[in-house]
């Protein structure tokens, strides 16, 4: 249950920035994708987990030093895995 909120939160939270043109070189997402992109996620436990360590990896990317390239290109290499593993839809999300 705690899940399928922190996932509402964050669809809300990416919807409220589709106002806001701040790349206007990658294109917005429409209100169907994103919530195209939320059940594919929601729906699907595995998805759900991986998204969760998404949001887990980008907390000790914030936490690393900046200095320590190392760690930080090892973990975004793992987000941009796990991104890839819950589909092309949800990689679109992240870059819109």
């Amino acid at each position: 249950m705690k899940r399928k909120l922190l996932v509402a939160i964050c669809a809300l939270t990416a919807m409220l920035g589709l106002g806001q043109d701040c790349r206007p070189d990658v294109p917005s997402l429409t209100k169907t994708q994103i919530k195209r992109v939320l059940d594919t996620i929601s729906g699907n436990n595995t998805k759900t987990d991986q998204y969760c360590e998404i949001g887990k990896l980008n907390q000790r990317m914030a936490q690393a030093d900046e200095s320590d390239t190392e760690t930080l290109e090892a973990l975004g290499k793992r987000v941009d895995e796990l991104a890839r593993q819950i589909g092309l839809e949800f990689v679109n999300f992240l870059e819109a």
